[in-house]
Order: C-alpha cells, then sequence, then structure tokens
C-alpha cells in the first residue's frame, strides 16, 4: 500500500486487522461488493491497511483469492479517522445494497 501514517503503527494495525476480522466480517464483505469490481465476493478479511486505505484479502463465487484496497474518503490523522472511515465505508455498502435490493423489488 505504501502511505506511511505515524498514528497506524504495526501494533495499531494489527489490533484493527484482529477486530475487523473476528467482530466485522460481514461489514468486510459488505465493503468489498460495494467499493471493488469483485461484487460477487462470498469472503473477506482484512489483510492491512495504512494511511491511504485498507487492503482485503476477498474470495470470489469461483474460489478465486483477491487482494483488493480501497481507498479512505478522507486522510488518516489519528487512530480515530480509521474507525470513521470503515463506518463511511460501511454505510455507503449497506445503502448500495439496500437500494439494489429495492431496485430488483420494483422491477416488473
Amino acid at each position: 500500500m505504501g502511505a506511511e501514517s505515524p498514528v497506524l503503527d504495526d501494533a495499531a494495525v494489527a489490533a484493527i486487522c484482529r477486530h475487523m476480522n473476528t467482530e466485522h466480517r460481514d461489514d468486510s464483505l459488505a465493503i468489498v461488493r460495494a467499493h471493488t469490481a469483485l461484487n460477487e465476493a462470498v469472503a473477506a478479511e482484512v489483510k492491512t491497511l495504512d494511511g491511504s486505505g485498507i487492503t482485503f484479502r476477498a474470495t470470489a463465487s469461483d474460489g478465486s483469492r483477491h487482494e483488493l484496497t480501497v481507498a479512505w474518503s478522507a486522510p488518516i490523522e489519528e487512530r480515530a479517522d480509521v474507525r470513521q472511515q470503515l463506518v463511511v465505508l460501511t454505510e455507503a455498502a449497506l445503502r448500495a445494497t439496500t437500494s439494489a435490493s429495492q431496485a430488483i423489488q420494483h422491477t416488473p
């Protein structure tokens, strides 16, 4: 990924990845489906993150594995910014899922 962030040292990155991969697997999958070209992903886990974005390891419906990075929409200046950006990505992903579902339901 590359953009070094002084607020995201190795311990912080490991803690965030662990938390996302144990408590927010569905959110990670929603983010991958909505914010990357792999909209048929069936699984996703956080591999790493830095000041520029978050990288997921995702599995497609055909079983192939992909590494995908989603950029943050705002700079990461402190650790709390990561949580805020994850909320932004997740809420946008859920809105996209809801809109697509509603469109399917209303299609004659």
